[in-house]
């Protein structure tokens, strides 16, 4: 990984071809209700010593005017690579994934994002992120890791989220997680 422009992009980043999406400004915050909070971190402990992952619900809002991301629901999805021997890598189960896009219209919900966690390495996208995305074509939505790599009870939550630059670069810029809200 290298640091361009304080984003995240792997060294052998291609210029991407799917067209740049507009938010009026990128969001470079977000926050995580509570119970969304405790269940993010209960679906990836569960999941050990595999990757959890999943799909956030919420709303992208603009607090005084800055963009903001705000997830209010967590949607875990089975990991169809856990059954693997490689615990690091994930992919979702497609009957789990329509399962989880079918709760999210009946309630009205908004997908605000994906999730995954890196059991023994930090909360950084890795090369395999980075392919997963780009094959996904996921643009303009934020991508939350979380590491277990300090212990389960210690996990450390890192949101991103993925856009192109200005030259078409594929980009995961760190979001701050401003709060937890009850």
């Amino acid at each position: 990984m290298s640091y361009r422009n304080t984003e995240l992009t792997p060294d052998n980043d291609q210029p991407n071809a799917v067209p740049n999406r507009t938010f009026v400004s990128m969001p470079t915050a977000a926050r995580l209700a509570l119970e969304a909070h405790e269940q993010l971190l209960r679906s990836c402990s569960d999941a050990m010593p595999s990757e959890a992952c999943g799909v956030l619900a919420g709303t992208l809002e603009h607090i005084d005017g800055v963009p903001l991301v705000s997830v209010t629901h967590v949607y875990p999805v089975n990991n169809a690579e856990a059954v693997s021997r490689l615990n690091n890598q994930f992919a979702f189960e497609p009957a789990s994934w329509i399962q989880a896009l079918y709760h999210m219209q009946k309630n009205r919900q908004s997908l605000v994002g994906y999730y995954h966690s890196h059991p023994t390495s930090m909360p950084l996208p890795s090369a395999a992120d980075m392919i997963g995305i780009r094959t996904a074509a996921a643009r303009d939505t934020s991508y939350w890791i979380i590491s277990l790599a300090n212990s389960a009870r210690h996990p450390v939550v890192q949101p991103y989220w993925i856009h192109n630059d200005p030259h078409g670069q594929l980009c995961c810029s760190p979001l701050m997680l401003t709060e937890i809200r009850v």
